[in-house]
């Protein structure tokens, strides 16, 4: 599941971003706002459900110090989720694809699929 996100200095357009993409404050919501969508998933999966959880660091040329916690979570097929319009559940082949056009598909969800 990815998102069409835009943000603060994509080239003019959006980029597909990871399911969950979002810092610890924002996780506990110390700054009071709502949690973001789907980090229930992410919370306590079951072990056999993570494909994939490691820190990766985060461009350490532009940001030193700074990982990523990145994770790849299954869940059961039967189960019924709400996805709202700017989320769309897409292969790892399709998003291979997508990476073949410049500036689509974000660094987050790079460094997330190079584990694959």
């Amino acid at each position: 599941l990815v998102q069409a996100k835009a943000e603060p200095g994509n080239i003019g357009k959006l980029q597909l971003s990871p399911t969950l993409q979002a810092t610890t404050s924002n996780l506990l919501k110390e700054h009071g706002g709502i949690r973001p969508l789907f980090a229930e998933y992410f919370d306590e999966p079951k072990k056999d459900k993570v494909v994939y959880a490691k820190w990766q660091s985060e461009d350490g040329g532009r940001f030193h110090l700074k990982s990523n916690y990145n994770m790849i979570v299954e869940i059961d097929e039967n189960e019924e989720i709400k996805i709202p319009d700017s989320f769309i559940w897409m292969t790892l082949y399709q998003i291979k694809q997508l990476l073949k056009d410049e500036n689509l598909v974000s660094p987050h969800i790079r460094g997330i699929i190079s584990a694959l």
